[in-house]
């Protein structure tokens, strides 16, 4: 009895690789042709290819989401897009605060090294001479 069910169970994993198999293709033509076409339709309008170019694209993504590595990819999607809305995002003050932070000490640093620098010069072209 167990033998019958896990020979269908292997059937049907098989049945499922061939068809991500089959979908996979489909996706990677559909993302292909959506990136030469505007060579075949170089006369068209620019807004037709664009359009044509981006209903591929979608449909090529689309293709590979309905596999069964597009489905986890689909739930890691979701499940990021569920953790970005955790975020503590900071206030406007205390993002202008950091960034003021930030380009103090840079033009700190560069004050610093411009000294040194500075320094070294003088030190070698008075050995040099």
């Amino acid at each position: 009895m167990s033998t019958a069910k896990g020979q269908v169970k292997d059937t049907v994993e098989e049945s499922s690789r061939y068809k991500d198999w089959a979908i996979w293709c489909l996706s990677g033509t559909l993302l292909s042709f959506s990136a030469f076409f505007h060579l075949l339709f170089d006369g068209a309008a620019q807004l037709l290819i664009f359009g044509g170019q981006i209903s591929l694209l979608l449909s090529g993504c689309l293709a590979a989401f309905m596999t069964s590595q597009g489905g986890r990819a689909r739930v890691f999607l979701v499940q990021s897009f569920r953790e970005i809305k955790k975020i503590s995002w900071p206030t406007r003050k205390e993002t202008v605060v950091a960034t003021l932070v930030v380009v103090f000490i840079v033009v700190l640093v560069s004050l610093l090294i411009w000294l040194i620098d500075s320094i070294y010069l003088l030190l070698i072209s008075g050995i040099l001479k």
